[in-house]
């Protein structure tokens, strides 16, 4: 699936070139099923979202439950803290960040 499939597009009335609308993401709320790990060496969101919810699209998935680790980049900080919410609350977190962006 190409990653941005989904996001919606602006067209220019004159140019007809089509740009990306700017993308935001849904605060995620602390779940009791979270899980925590510690960022090693060569640790990557894309890769994470793949072991954990076997989709690595969903990389924006965690920094966006650890707002504190940033959007600037792929790599969280080496030896930080990372709460990975509950694979069973994906559904819920992609439907929030559809309502928000205007997608459903």
């Amino acid at each position: 699936m190409n990653r941005y499939s989904r996001i919606p597009t602006i067209k220019n009335p004159e140019t007809r070139i089509p740009r990306y609308s700017m993308v935001r993401y849904p605060s995620i709320p602390l779940g009791s099923t979270d899980i925590y790990v510690y960022i090693v060496q060569g640790d990557r969101y894309d890769n994470m979202a793949l072991t954990y919810y076997n989709d690595p699209t969903l990389w924006w998935v965690i920094p966006s439950a650890n707002p504190a680790l940033g959007f600037d980049t792929l790599y969280p900080s080496l030896g930080a803290q990372v709460r990975i919410p509950d694979s069973r609350r994906i559904p819920v977190i992609i439907s929030s960040y559809e309502r928000i962006n205007g997608i459903i």
